[in-house]
């Protein structure tokens, strides 16, 4: 084997890791958004209108809307976990004023929370830590 193949084999090697990361990144965030999504509880539809995906930055735009059932929501942000590469931020939130309020404890109907719970589910399929 030559130098040059050698360094050939290391760059393949490395295209196929930078591709595994992008595709783990994306499946774990496209779970983690529909735990979210579904585990909200539901009056309106607005405030599981409201989870929004975000990469390397925050908002605090609200949305206007309704969704009751969470697929258009899912459909929208969804999108959003393509060609991560590597070392994004990916950000989940809920800007609706009472989201926080929410996640507490407050509703009868999650009163475990939405973010919480839904983080240690995804963390526990993936055998990961959650910090914080």
């Amino acid at each position: 084997m030559t130098a040059q193949d050698f360094r050939k084999g290391l760059t393949g090697f490395e295209a196929d890791m930078l591709r595994e990361i992008d595709l783990r990144i994306r499946k774990i965030g496209l779970e983690l958004l529909k735990k979210l999504i579904d585990k909200t509880p539901v009056d309106t539809g607005h405030l599981r209108h409201n989870w929004q995906v975000t990469i390397n930055t925050q908002t605090d735009t609200e949305l206007a809307g309704e969704d009751t059932g969470g697929i258009a929501t899912f459909n929208r942000e969804r999108v959003k976990l393509t060609n991560l590469g590597t070392g994004p931020l990916v950000v989940f939130q809920n800007p609706a004023p009472y989201a926080e309020r929410i996640e507490t404890g407050t509703s009868k109907q999650a009163p475990q929370g939405m973010v919480r719970i839904s983080l240690q589910e995804v963390a526990n399929t993936y055998n990961l830590q959650v910090i914080g």
